[in-house]
């Protein structure tokens, strides 16, 4: 089923193809602008330099052109790749490690700024009979106005902030003198620009998340914050705290906890410490996706990444592995079980 956009969207996207379609057809490019499905609801803004492409970004204008049949429906619905919490792109496996992230449920738009994939980004500038720069950031700046965000992050602390030409303040700095978060506009629009996160440390991300929080709340908070200092998450806890609940915590990897499902489902739910992720199943043992309310089971859970694969029914990760609360994990299960008691009377 095809989504409905909002005219003003529509218009900037056949907007955009009909400036793209041209260069796309020049030089034998692809293009695109978001990496997820375009939703003017979500006013969180995550921005990226361009797509990366492993092939080499040409120089010159091709003699047969290829005609480019993009749509305003396609080029709204983004990556074709993208899977919600089943993409498993490095980018959006760091960027959810970070709680401010996580915390927003994939209720983010994400984008990038120039929409022509290359190795390097700098190659965008091979080609000189336009400027691609120019051209996309204009565009993307129409977008924002479109959407006004209330939120922006931007990937790139050096490439990113440079390209659009931001005069930033320095809020966080790490190891080496690396920039880490810089505050910024984008426009009138606040925009805060942090590192690649495919190339930050754990360490470099737990900072930036902690930093990024305290500001949103407007509480003073600087210097670099190690992940030695934060709280782990514990087995005992969840254990103590899902105790009712439990058939089975001698396992040294995880813990299994058995309940009667609505009719005569019976589900098996396995808190699994190692793989961090809670994994659902028939109980039964003959066919672990038989579930006869399956749908209503998954309603309750967020961050599902596996559905009827490894004898799972489904599968969904631990909050980041940062700021996992136990009561994250314990809450989410007794709220689960007391639902399925409900609708079973």
């Amino acid at each position: 089923m095809e989504n409905t956009y909002a005219s003003e969207l529509v218009n900037w996207a056949e907007k955009a193809i009909n400036i793209c379609k041209t260069i796309a057809e020049d030089y034998h490019l692809d293009y695109y602008a978001f990496q997820k499905p375009c939703n003017l609801k979500s006013k969180n803004l995550i921005l990226a330099l361009n797509p990366f492409s492993n092939y080499a970004f040409p120089s010159k204008k091709v003699d047969k052109r290829i005609e480019s049949t993009l749509d305003s429906q396609k080029f709204l619905q983004g990556n074709s790749k993208w899977n919600g919490y089943q993409t498993n792109w490095k980018v959006l496996r760091q960027l959810m490690k970070m709680k401010i992230i996580y915390d927003m449920e994939l209720d983010f738009n994400y984008m990038n700024y120039v929409y022509f994939p290359s190795k390097k980004f700098i190659d965008i500038k091979k080609i000189k009979e336009v400027n691609i720069l120019e051209t996309c950031k204009d565009l993307t700046l129409e977008f924002i106005n479109i959407l006004q965000p209330e939120n922006i992050i931007l990937l790139g602390t050096s490439s990113g902030m440079d390209e659009f030409e931001i005069d930033g303040e320095v809020l966080l700095v790490g190891n080496d003198n690396k920039r880490l978060i810089i505050r910024g506009k984008i426009g009138n629009h606040k925009v805060f620009a942090i590192p690649h996160p495919s190339w930050l440390s754990d360490d470099e991300l737990c900072s930036i998340d902690l930093n990024l929080r305290q500001i949103n709340l407007k509480q003073k908070q600087s210097g670099f914050i190690s992940l030695h200092n934060m709280p782990k998450l514990s087995r005992h806890e969840i254990d103590e705290t899902l105790h009712s609940l439990i058939t089975d915590n001698m396992h040294q990897k995880f813990t299994d906890i058995l309940l009667d499902g609505i009719e005569d489902d019976k589900l098996l739910i396995r808190v699994n410490y190692i793989e961090k992720n809670i994994g659902v199943r028939n109980a039964s043992g003959k066919d672990f996706y038989a579930l006869k309310h399956v749908d209503f089971y998954k309603s309750f859970f967020s961050n599902i990444i596996i559905e009827n694969k490894n004898s799972w029914a489904f599968m969904k990760k631990f909050p980041s592995h940062f700021f996992t609360e136990n009561s994250d994990i314990s809450n989410e299960i007794i709220n689960f079980a007391e639902e399925i008691n409900k609708n079973r009377k």
